[in-house]
């Protein structure tokens, strides 16, 4: 996967802090300076993001140390929001690349240097919501995360990886 460059990077997270503050308007939500300054740190990344790093960061951007349960709190917010993910196998959570619409994302992951892509598949979604239907079950916000090498890796003769979850036992 090509690394953004420093403008697609600045790009992307304007762009997600101005998609956010419409969303939040319009669905009556109050995006705090605290939840933005969270929200930025995530889509300034191109990884998944874990709390304990987000705490390192914001001490880093705010000057002040902030506990756990303040970041718990504002990554809840965006998690309901819908405008971040949580990444389950990481334990951390990455920008969602369209909160406007309630769609199923599919998560690439790296497992050798933690890069991630986001897309929406809408056939793939179709083909879910069917057979959650006929076993009666209703979904709600779907992703699917999958493991194994990005074209970055792969480039530098990384091959497929070594230590990610596909290639453990079980």
């Amino acid at each position: 996967m090509d690394r953004l460059s420093a403008t697609d990077d600045a790009r992307r997270t304007i762009e997600a802090l101005q998609v956010a503050r419409r969303i939040c308007r319009e669905r009556g939500l109050r995006l705090t300076p605290l939840r933005e300054t969270v929200l930025v740190a995530i889509a300034s990344s191109d990884r998944p993001v874990g709390a304990y790093r987000l705490l390192s960061l914001l001490h880093e951007r705010l000057g002040r140390r902030l506990g756990p349960p303040t970041i718990y709190r504002a990554l809840g917010f965006l998690l309901a929001a819908r405008l971040i993910a949580r990444v389950e196998t990481r334990s951390a959570y990455v920008l969602c690349e369209h909160p406007e619409r309630e769609s199923l994302s599919m998560l690439f992951l790296c497992d050798r240097c933690d890069a991630t892509v986001t897309v929406d598949h809408l056939s793939l979604e179709q083909l879910i919501e069917a057979n959650a239907a006929t076993v009666g079950f209703k979904l709600g916000k779907s992703i699917i995360e999958c493991g194994g090498t990005c074209s970055g890796c792969i480039d530098k003769g990384g091959g497929t990886a070594i230590d990610g979850p596909s290639s453990r036992e079980s």
